[in-house]
């Protein structure tokens, strides 16, 4: 399927699609995305740092290939720290189709409920899933 063809059947949809070119930069969005604020032309790469960063390459490296591949991601939109569950698909050129779902508050909810989610089970204490977390949360602050 073209891109454009693509970029069409998509519109209506509440989750995000992108086309992605090789480099990380968005080439196609669709309004849920754009009202995420990731546009046309932005780099996907350049608003990530850490570990997520090196997923989005992952992502990007991988599926060229002709294998669909999936991540969980951390992105900074509009302010706001979003999660968001990713597929990504072979499109012709060496470009990707992403289409991600908002799962922020299924993750928090989760957080709510389980508390020891992310705590040693022996001292209670964060476990270094939750330290690499609040670390990047920091840095990403601190660039600000």
């Amino acid at each position: 399927m073209h891109s454009d063809d693509l970029v069409a059947s998509w519109q209506q949809t509440p989750d995000i699609r992108l086309v992605v070119e090789p480099s990380g930069v968005i080439a196609a969005a669709n309004p849920a995305a754009q009202g995420a604020g990731l546009t046309a032309g932005l780099d996907l790469t350049s608003i990530t740092s850490g570990p997520t960063r090196s997923r989005i390459a992952r992502l990007l490296l991988r599926t060229p290939s002709g294998r669909s591949a999936s991540a969980e991601l951390s992105l900074p939109l509009n302010g706001k720290d979003r999660v968001f569950l990713v597929q990504a698909l072979p499109l012709a050129a060496g470009r990707v189709e992403m289409s991600g779902r908002d799962v922020t508050r299924l993750r928090y909810r989760d957080l709510q409920h389980h508390p020891q989610i992310g705590r040693d089970s022996l001292t209670g204490l964060p476990d270094r899933a939750v330290l690499h977390d609040r670390m990047e949360q920091a840095l990403r602050r601190a660039l600000r």
